[in-house]
């Protein structure tokens, strides 16, 4: 993605992507494993954001064709 940004590719794969704090990931284990009836699996999502999105902070951030 990086390269497709500062090359200013036209084209790309609009996918998503979901983002999550590591801190906050390391929080919730410590309650899960100190809470006796946490169970099962959890997703943690902070946001959800798409490549177009993520393509248009990298070429703020690198500079490039607007």
């Amino acid at each position: 993605m990086k390269n497709e940004a500062s090359k200013g590719s036209e084209t790309y794969t609009n996918r998503n992507l979901a983002w999550v704090n590591v801190q906050d990931v390391a929080d919730t284990h410590i309650q899960a494993f100190q809470n006796p009836s946490a169970s099962g699996r959890y997703c943690l999502v902070e946001s959800v954001v798409y490549n177009y999105v993520l393509l248009g902070l990298i070429t703020e951030m690198l500079g490039g064709p607007q």
